[in-house]
């Protein structure tokens, strides 16, 4: 089984501040640093990490080889990746003093896929095998489609959440993973209970993955329910967390481990993450996942009841 993400390649800027700008106010930054990321690129090295081989497809400028270059030092498959003449995604990211974080994403090459590009990448992956997408890159209606036609399995995480995601074709795929922000916009409702049971109804056939911040997560496939809780590492910075959850999660699911496991390898992954500065480059080895020594706190109001 082989396992393909079509995603994006970005060049984040990353600037230290101490708060976020409010309307109209100019801060300075206290320190300014360039990292390689796109949520494509951050997962795929969260799935090559937990140990499972990955194809990564995306388009790139001629700017971008950097890129190319990191993933091929994770050992990541880059045959299929397209360089155009279109200059690289990139995003500018702001960290305040708490470590939260928020983006401004310009997708540059990510934006301009063709359907013939798509078309010619999806002819190397046959029925059974994965298909992992974010919402970073365009053409994600016809992927879906032909990768539905091919047979593959499809993970989706509807990141950043907009409204063109409403428009694909969202009961042809097999997984789903969203943060709650992801989860309340599919839905439509205003809080996470009530979205979840949307959720449900209107894809039955869908496994869902929420992660719910501090409260861990949730893992829901029809009648089956698992949650579990976070772990206590001290907040450095956010990016790349959800991330490096979802590859992992996927990863480790492709390597033959129940789901109970692959949510808690997941969520130790993930804490580990948060506690250093960066996107791609704070993205633990499994080997460091399984010796880190870090303490588990359990879900506090998981798992709902349906």
């Amino acid at each position: 089984m082989k396992i393909l993400n079509f995603g994006s390649l970005n060049f984040d800027y990353v600037y230290q501040i101490q708060h976020f700008p409010s309307p109209g106010e100019t801060i300075s930054a206290l320190n300014r640093k360039r990292f390689f990321g796109g949520k494509g690129l951050n997962q795929s090295i969260a799935v090559q990490s937990s140990g499972y081989p990955i194809f990564h497809a995306g388009q790139i400028g001629q700017d971008g080889n950097d890129l190319i270059n990191v993933l091929k030092k994770h050992k990541i498959d880059t045959s299929l990746i397209n360089i155009c003449d279109i200059p690289t995604g990139h995003a500018v990211i702001l960290i305040d003093s708490s470590g939260e974080n928020c983006i401004v994403l310009d997708g540059g090459a990510n934006q301009k896929i063709t359907k013939d590009y798509a078309d010619s990448v999806l002819e190397h992956f046959e029925k059974g095998d994965i298909l992992l997408l974010q919402n970073e890159i365009n053409c994600l209606d016809h992927i879906i489609n032909q990768s539905a036609k091919h047979g593959l399995n499809i993970v989706f995480n509807p990141a950043p959440f907009n409204k063109n995601v409403l428009k694909l074709p969202l009961e042809k795929i097999q997984y789903l993973c969203m943060n709650t922000t992801e989860c309340l916009g599919i839905s439509g409702k205003k809080d996470i209970k009530s979205a979840i049971s949307w959720l449900l109804t209107n894809f039955p056939e869908t496994h869902l993955l929420i992660t719910l911040g501090k409260h861990g997560c949730i893992y829901i496939y029809k009648n089956t329910v698992l949650s579990y809780g976070i772990y206590n590492v001290p907040v450095v910075d956010t990016t790349a967390a959800g991330d490096t959850f979802i590859g992992y999660f996927i990863g480790r699911l492709a390597l033959g481990d129940s789901i109970k496991k692959s949510l808690e390898t997941a969520s130790r992954a993930s804490s580990l993450v948060v506690s250093k500065a960066g996107a791609s480059n704070s993205i633990p080895t499994i080997e460091e996942v399984f010796s880190s020594d870090i303490k588990y706190q359990k879900p506090d109001i998981l798992p709902f009841n349906f």
